[in-house]
C-alpha cells in the first residue's frame, strides 16, 4: 500500500507491505528530459521538413490548448531535434500523438533502421521495431503516448518524429495528411 498526500506539501511517499505494516520511505529514480521546448514546435531548435506546423491548433493531454497540427508538404515529413547522447547508453524516447489523416508515425534517432519504431496511428497498435523496444498507451480523448527504447549508436544526431503512409517506410509520407503532437521526452534510462 502506498500513502500520498492530497496537497503538495514536499513530503516523502511511504510505502507499507500488504499487510499494512512495515512502512519505509518510498525511493524512486528520478530522471531530466534532455529536449528543450519539448511542447513548443515552433521554436528554431525544431526542424520541420517537408511538413508544416500549426502551433497551439488542439487540446493536449495536459487539458490545454498548446498541442501542434503537422501537416505533410512533400514525402520525406519529419519533425527533428538535434541531440547529444552518450554513445551505447540506453535512452528512451516518448511523444503524444492523436491521429489526423497520417496513418504511420516512427520515433527514431539518427537512424530509422537501427533506433526506428513505427507506431500505427488507425489500429493504435505498434508496427516494425528497429529499436531495443516500443510500445503505445492510451491517454484519453484520442491521444496516444507512443514510446521507443534505443541504443545510442552516435553521439549527435536528429532525434525525430517521421509521418510515414506505410509500416517500415521512411520516404512515403503523403502530401495534406496530418497528425497532432505534443510533449516530446528523451531520457537516459530504458523505461
Amino acid at each position: 500500500k502506498d500513502i500520498t498526500f492530497s496537497e503538495d506539501v514536499d513530503l516523502a511517499r511511504i510505502n507499507y507491505d500488504s499487510n499494512g505494516e512495515n512502512g519505509h520511505w518510498l525511493l524512486e529514480p528520478t530522471s531530466t528530459n534532455l529536449i528543450t521546448y519539448s511542447q513548443d514546435f515552433s521554436q528554431s531548435a525544431w526542424i520541420k521538413s517537408n511538413l508544416s506546423l500549426l502551433s497551439n491548433n488542439i487540446i493536449s493531454p495536459d487539458g490545454t490548448l498548446n498541442a501542434s497540427k503537422l501537416t505533410v508538404t512533400s514525402t520525406g515529413a519529419l519533425l527533428e531535434t538535434s541531440q547529444s547522447l552518450s554513445l551505447g547508453d540506453t535512452f528512451t524516447v516518448s511523444a503524444f500523438v492523436k491521429e489526423g489523416t497520417n496513418k504511420f508515425v516512427r520515433l527514431a534517432y539518427s537512424s530509422s533502421s537501427q533506433t526506428g519504431a513505427w507506431f500505427n496511428l488507425e489500429d493504435k497498435t505498434v508496427g516494425t521495431v528497429n529499436s531495443t523496444s516500443a510500445s503505445i498507451e492510451n491517454y484519453g480523448n484520442g491521444w496516444y503516448r507512443i514510446i521507443s527504447t534505443f541504443d545510442s549508436h552516435v553521439a549527435s544526431g536528429g532525434l525525430f518524429l517521421g509521418l510515414s503512409n506505410t509500416d517500415g517506410a521512411t520516404g512515403d509520407s503523403v502530401t495534406g495528411h496530418t497528425v497532432y503532437v505534443w510533449g516530446f521526452q528523451v531520457e537516459q534510462q530504458s523505461y
